[in-house]
């Protein structure tokens, strides 16, 4: 993957990248206008997530990631995309391990990090997890303490 801030440390990767967000109608094909969009301005989205938005019925919310260069971020910004500083994303990918994501939510916690969301694949014997933090500096210490974890 291209995200930003590539940390690269024996069979794992860790890294960080900004997230984009858009409130949409909570309907069949919302998402795929928005996906063409990006798509005809050469961005090749390695991360989305999207979800109802319960607070207002009929309405959802979709992450994604990453948007690169002025070409997609002007066409992220046509299509009502707005870079999210309020959650920025850490991914570490490696061998999969049972109790991995205790290992490494338990690090963020004891580093007293708030995580707002979590979501992890498991491919054969890779994983991928992605973690949702409040700020950038937020996740640039969630990179240093899970640094830590996978050494």
């Amino acid at each position: 993957m291209a995200f930003d801030n590539l940390c690269r440390m024996s069979a794992f990767t860790i890294k960080k990248f900004s997230m984009w967000s858009v409130e949409i109608d909570d309907v069949v094909g919302a998402t795929t206008g928005l996906f063409k969009v990006l798509a005809d301005a050469g961005a090749d989205i390695e991360f989305s997530l999207c979800r109802p938005l319960g607070e207002k019925p009929g309405k959802a919310i979709l992450f994604l990631a990453p948007i690169k260069g002025k070409k997609q971020e002007d066409a992220a910004k046509r299509a009502d995309f707005v870079m999210r500083p309020d959650v920025v994303g850490v991914q570490v990918q490696g061998p999969s391990r049972v109790g991995g994501n205790f290992r490494l939510t338990a690090a963020l916690e004891h580093a007293n990090l708030s995580v707002r969301a979590l979501v992890t694949t498991v491919d054969g014997d890779r994983f991928t997890t992605i973690f949702a933090l409040k700020s950038d500096t937020d996740a640039e210490l969630a990179m240093k303490v899970l640094r830590q974890v996978v050494d």
